[in-house]
């Protein structure tokens, strides 16, 4: 069993996405499977580079009004396996 949960990788699970503010940030609460880094992609950027195992709470900046359907986080573990987009 632990063999098999060395090699599989972290699942993500959207809990909140709350729209831009005034201040141009939009926040995104997810679950993580697994603790790992955390990578941002697209038109997104985020400054919280460590996921935990359990509920996160990141902020994307720098974004204004507009669509980003390009935007995706995925989590590292420690043993290099990458989590699916969220």
């Amino acid at each position: 069993m632990a063999i098999k949960e060395a090699n599989s990788p972290p699942t993500l699970s959207l809990i909140q996405f709350l729209p831009l503010n005034e201040n141009n940030l939009i926040s995104l609460s997810f679950r993580s499977s697994k603790a790992g880094k955390t990578s941002y992609f697209g038109s997104c950027l985020g400054f919280s580079r460590n996921a935990i195992k359990g509920e996160n709470h990141v902020r994307l900046v720098t974004m204004v009004e507009g669509t980003y359907d390009d935007c995706a986080i995925h989590v590292t573990d420690a043993n290099g396996n990458i989590s699916e987009s969220l």
